[in-house]
């Protein structure tokens, strides 16, 4: 993993231990100009607990996450991570799209309707 972030270009990815969990964090390319986009004023606007902040940023990389995913990114098990999704689909952050094993969740884009007014 860190052989392949270095050769792409990114950030090597950093292993934490922190109160009984492993922690790894990856890096994305950065935005334009460099800069990333502090999910932190946004996981407090929605009420995230932790790890659905950390995937939250997930998300703003890599554009979905999968139930795995989420349970390797934060170190929960399945039923923690459906609830913890779960919730973002009723606060209408993401979206659950496909079925079975196929499950992924997206952000919620709002409809052209939705948008406003220029």
């Amino acid at each position: 993993m860190t052989w392949k972030n270095t050769h792409s270009g990114l950030r090597p990815p950093v292993f934490a231990e922190e109160h009984h969990q492993f922690i790894i964090t990856l890096y994305g390319a950065a935005a334009e100009g460099g800069i990333v986009a502090p999910v932190a004023d946004e996981s407090a606007r929605w009420g995230l607990n932790e790890r659905q902040a950390r995937a939250l940023a997930y998300l703003k990389t890599y554009g979905q996450i999968t139930r795995s995913e989420y349970c390797e990114l934060t170190g929960v098990q399945k039923s923690t991570a459906h609830q913890d999704l779960q919730d973002m689909v009723l606060k209408g952050m993401i979206v659950r799209q496909g079925k079975g094993r196929g499950v992924r969740y997206v952000w919620n884009r709002p409809a052209p309707d939705d948008l406003p007014d220029d």
